[in-house]
């Protein structure tokens, strides 16, 4: 067979192609590798080569690092790294942990500048591809046995837009062991720095550990979601601080799991305050209210708070601090503080406007609890179809946010399951009433269609309702509420935690998750200690 001439020299050219890197795919080692071609691992560039802006371009330019480029990194690097280039929107830069060479950042302590650093920049995405590890291997406190002692930042991405941080390990920033008090102050260690003026941040699938605040930033339309966090001071936190109006958002917080925050206590309430979500809006003195600056439109959902808060330095597993938040949703949360008290409150809801506080499950521990699990106020307050369950204190309503100086007022307080309360299980406008005079605080908050259980009815640690639950058919539906909204946002409310669909028609159970009985019919309610009003 005669092969034709232009047919042959293409083929010659995919051939001879094949030894060199082109533009869509470069490798980087800690050092020069083989023929320093970036062709793979093998043939790796320096990470000098990637701190240099000469190896980057704004277009496809071949063997260099632009829009559509996948940059590997191969092995253990032990020094930092800084992109020099954006991506596009059409194509990101893509920065990707190699899994078979086993690509990591590590270093005795990732410094406080950043171990890898895409500041300033656009369109990138960091994908640790469920391999990919950023660590400290001997930073944390001189009790501990460190050697080390920085507030190291594993990613470094102010004022960035249009970035992705996903399916990445970062652990062990800092051992901290308690009660040390840091030299450096919060918020560092963390693990991802997007503060300054940044939008679209997506934070996903991330596995975070033995970081302070391991998220923490400001800006517009932020996502994160689906991360596992433990041993932490703040999950995350966000704030706004500035004189100028200031509007941000939405903010999008679902699917997450954080636990153990008490490995950050100090034994005071001074340097660390834990908490897994922490939102605030002041002006530039960190103090005073600016009325045109606030977080507009957040969704916070199907989250697990639980294990070990600590007994000193919790403030909330969602925190609203003098802060202004219009829109705010809190929906299908399971929050188990059974482990140890949560200092200021579980959910501490006060600075807001429109507070939505829908279908969770809020559980405590009665001999520890000490203070609220639900702290809310703020203009137009919604409290429906919660669970709230096994403290001395149950939920508190105040008068007024001292913070703002604004008056509460009720949009919505019905259709709530109340078990196992104390002798101040109720606080309305800091009058404080026990569990047994629940028709007290019905009268004194017009709340209706709740009901009070002496007994717990949740199937421990999973949150789920017992058969013969006093919560299974008694909440409002609001199904019109979230029929045919985005998801993610509020389309969510219309599934259970698990993302079972609730009905469209009749009663919604009350909490985080609907009762099933694998096709029997549930047990009447048992356990009532108050009739339906």
């Amino acid at each position: 067979m005669i092969v034709p001439r232009n047919l042959a020299l293409a083929v010659i050219f995919v051939i001879l192609a094949v030894g060199f890197s082109t533009a869509s795919d470069i490798y980087i080692a800690q050092n020069t590798a083989g023929g320093d071609t970036g062709a793979d691992c093998a043939d790796a560039h320096a990470a000098s080569w990637f701190n240099s802006s000469a190896n980057w371009s704004s277009g496809s330019t071949s063997g260099k690092i632009g829009p559509g480029t996948t940059v590997h990194l191969c092995g253990t690097l032990n020094s930092a790294i800084t992109a020099q280039g954006s991506g596009s929107s059409n194509s990101p830069i893509v920065i990707a942990f190699d899994c078979p060479s086993n690509g990591q950042i590590s270093m005795p302590a990732i410094p406080s500048t950043g171990g890898l650093t895409i500041a300033g920049l656009s369109y990138i995405t960091i994908d640790g591809q469920s391999c990919g590890v950023i660590q400290s291997t001997n930073n944390g406190s001189p009790a501990g046995g460190y050697a080390n002692r920085i507030g190291s930042q594993a990613i470094v991405a102010t004022n960035t837009n249009n970035i992705e941080i996903k399916n990445l390990q970062c652990i062990n920033l800092y051992m901290h062991v308690a009660p040390e008090q840091t030299p450096w102050g919060a918020p560092y260690p963390d693990c991802v720095n997007f503060t300054g003026s940044s939008s679209n941040i997506t934070i996903d699938h991330n596995t975070f550990h033995d970081c302070a605040w391991c998220a923490w930033g400001q800006g517009s339309n932020i996502s994160f979601h689906d991360n596992t966090i433990y041993n932490f001071d703040h999950g995350l936190g966000m704030g706004i601080q500035s004189n100028a109006p200031t509007v941000w958002g939405p903010v999008y917080f679902y699917n997450n799991s954080l636990s153990n925050a008490t490995t950050w206590d100090t034994g005071t309430a001074g340097q660390y305050h834990h908490d897994g979500l922490h939102l605030w809006a002041y002006c530039s003195d960190g103090f005073s209210n600016c009325p045109g600056s606030y977080w507009q439109n957040a969704y916070v959902y199907n989250n697990h708070f639980f294990g070990n808060w600590g007994a000193i330095n919790t403030t909330a597993m969602i925190f609203a601090e003098g802060s202004d938040i219009h829109n705010f949703w809190v929906f299908n949360n399971l929050a188990d503080c059974t482990a140890n008290q949560c200092d200021d409150g579980i959910f501490s809801i006060q600075s807001t406007n429109n507070a939505n506080i829908i279908n969770n499950t809020v559980v405590a521990g009665m001999s520890t609890q000490v203070t609220p699990n639900l702290i809310l106020g703020g203009p137009s307050l919604t409290v429906q179809n919660n669970v709230i369950s096994t403290s001395n204190f149950l939920t508190e309503i105040n008068a007024m946010d001292t913070s703002k100086g604004s008056n509460t007022t009720i949009a919505a307080l019905s259709n709530n399951v109340y078990m196992a309360g104390g002798n101040n299980a109720f606080v309305w406008h800091s009058t404080f009433l026990a569990f047994n005079q629940f028709s007290t605080w019905m009268a004194d908050s017009g709340e209706t269609k709740s009901v009070v259980a002496s007994s717990l009815t949740l199937n421990l640690p999973a949150g789920t309702l017992q058969a013969g639950s006093p919560a299974i058919g008694v909440a409002a539906n609001l199904y019109s509420t979230c029929s045919g909204q985005p998801n993610p946002g509020l389309g969510a409310l219309c599934s259970d935690a698990s993302g079972n669909p609730r009905p469209a028609t009749g009663a919604w159970d009350a909490g985080a998750f609907s009762f099933s009985s694998g096709g029997s019919s549930p047990n009447p309610p048992t356990g009532l200690s108050a009739s339906v009003q």
